[in-house]
């Protein structure tokens, strides 16, 4: 394992400190880029007067349906972000006086990904005037040719990459299309989603055309899908993940999202992003996974305390079964990868039983093993359902792109992000794909880029270690893709060492200054001798047996000497 210190300008770290930032913390922002307190400042209006490219029509068509009451269908994905754009889109406009609006969303099992003529079909049979789509489109140009043709007027937001041709909707807003100036490129397709229906409210306060509830109320759920989809957190995520996260802190929320906190056995005084990522999110996403997101989509909807609680369980307990299968389909892919994983550059695996909605979770549990990109299979009849993730510096997306200008006749559709994708894939080519793609990402990853490392913030005196610096990282960071929770470097004596349940340790640790500290390291079972000295690379927690006691988080250790306790700036 390589340690690396993340490198820092010191003047901006000395103008951070000039501002009233403590040295710990003015360390760790300015390695992620801040320059400014004001970086840092997370206000709704802040967002304002930055229009996405066709934005104004989108607007103008949204004015059109809501004087003529227009029949409105919401088209989402089945994912985590799909879910909580769709419910955006729904809440937002029918708090602004719109009356006929439902949504469909498909069903990965059985009509497959994004906008489709035979989705199309199911929007018109509902009787819908105008479709909109949320987080997908971009590459629907069948779906959208087939609505246009029905008489349908089309509104396409999405977030991801463009193709070479464009759907012919009558707005498109996705700040990843040619020609859009929206500086956040990395916005999710809920904040699409969400910027949409701001404009939508600005316009109508300006016109004076009544008076509607403000759509921060629906940042928590902006939150939820941002920080599910793991995408970067530049400023305007950050921003709209903060907001969110500050209502539903205060329970300002959907009872949905207050219902999955429930059954997730999250503190919502306390909500973290982690607490998102890693329980929340997970068991929204399992309804698209297991079943139909349609599940998860009424939950987000639901104004009963008590109906939402009831599909939060459900929820919940798609999420103990994905568990399962996921289990069983990492142990099945491991015996597909070759001998040697390491010995390759992009590896593939097919299941030929393989679960549609895990594979993805599969494919990224493999790529934290071996970092290296990866895509596993599923066997769908002569055709081969793929979803793959990626490490740092290899983009996901644009190889697949490349492969299929080469080989158009091998895929049937492909499409996602840099980090993650997902295509369909003639089954009698899957020899020949995993050569060139393998053959592909070893000419376009560095060798040393393979190599496992992690990036930390320095080291931390000993006055540094404490409450006040875990509680400033917990309660006012911002943490997630890209802009990664603080990590730090040292070197402590074990004072004592306790197995815990579960094969973990738990660990007093020596400090220069007569202080002792506990860590806590997961998934360790190896007693460690008192007197030991270790080199932790650790983030800061709080001690669950200990109420406002300190507890490091062990994230990588090694037996080490002694080592200096000087400061790394």
């Amino acid at each position: 394992m390589e340690i690396q210190v993340r490198p820092v300008d010191r003047q901006v770290m000395a103008d951070l400190m000039n501002e009233g930032m403590s040295r710990a913390m003015a360390r760790v922002y300015a390695g992620r880029g801040i320059k400014s307190i004001a970086d840092l400042e997370y206000l709704v209006q802040r967002l304002e007067h930055i229009p996405m490219k066709d934005q104004d029509k989108a607007v103008s068509l949204l004015l059109e349906a809501l004087e003529n009451q227009s029949h409105i269908c919401i088209s989402g994905d089945y994912d985590c972000d799909g879910a909580t754009a769709t419910a955006v889109m729904v809440r937002g406009l029918r708090s602004l006086g719109f009356k006929n609006v439902d949504f469909l969303v498909p069903n990965r099992f059985r009509d497959g990904y994004g906008l489709t003529p035979p989705i199309v079909e199911q929007v018109l049979q509902r009787g819908a005037d105008l479709l909109i789509t949320v987080d997908n489109g971009i590459s629907s140009i069948a779906g959208v040719a087939a609505a246009k043709a029905a008489g349908l007027k089309v509104i396409v937001t999405d977030h991801h990459l463009a193709g070479e041709v464009l759907p012919e909707a009558d707005a498109i807003l996705d700040p990843n299309q040619p020609g859009c100036a929206f500086p956040w490129k990395s916005t999710a397709g809920v904040g699409v989603a969400f910027m949409l229906i701001l404009a939508l409210f600005w316009e109508l306060e300006s016109r004076e055309l009544g008076e509607f509830p403000n759509p921060k109320k629906l940042t928590p759920l902006v939150a939820l899908g941002t920080v599910a989809d793991v995408v970067p957190l530049e400023y305007n995520n950050r921003l709209l993940v903060d907001v969110g996260l500050r209502r539903w802190r205060k329970g300002w929320a959907p009872e949905g999202l207050l219902a999955l906190a429930r059954v997730s056995r999250v503190n919502i005084e306390n909500l973290q992003a982690s607490s998102i990522g890693f329980q929340i999110g997970p068991r929204l996403n399992a309804a698209g996974r297991m079943d139909d997101m349609t599940i998860g989509i009424r939950c987000l909807l639901e104004d009963d305390p008590e109906k939402a609680l009831e599909l939060a369980k459900e929820l919940d307990q798609f999420n103990r079964e994905r568990r399962v299968v996921e289990k069983e389909q990492c142990s099945e892919a491991l015996i597909a990868l070759p001998e040697d994983p390491t010995g390759q550059f992009g590896l593939t695996a097919v299941i030929p039983d393989g679960h549609i909605g895990v594979i993805g979770i599969v494919a990224g549990r493999l790529k934290e093993e071996f970092h290296r990109p990866v895509i596993v299979f599923a066997q769908d009849g002569d055709w081969l359902k793929g979803s793959g993730r990626s490490i740092p510096g290899f983009h996901l997306r644009d190889a697949l792109a490349d492969l299929a200008k080469d080989h158009p006749d091998w895929f049937k559709a492909f499409g996602g992000h840099a980090m993650a994708a997902g295509m369909t894939l003639r089954a009698e080519v899957i020899a020949d794909f995993s050569r060139e793609f393998d053959q592909l990402a070893e000419t376009r990853i560095p060798t040393e880029v393979l190599e496992k490392s992690l990036v930390v913030d320095g080291i931390l005196s000993p006055a540094e270690l404490s409450t006040a610096l875990a509680e400033e990282i917990r309660s006012i960071g911002i943490w997630g893709q890209e802009f990664p929770e603080p990590m730090f470097m040292g070197s402590f004596e074990v004072a004592s060492c306790k197995v815990m349940k579960g094969g973990h340790l738990r660990l007093e640790l020596d400090l220069p200054n007569q202080r002792t500290v506990a860590a806590v390291w997961f998934n360790q079972a190896e007693a460690i001798p008192e007197g030991t000295w270790l080199q932790l690379v650790y983030s800061l927690d709080f001690d669950a047996f200990r109420w406002g006691a300190l507890q490091l988080r062990v994230i990588w250790g090694s037996e080490a000497p002694q080592a200096s306790q000087e400061l790394v700036a």
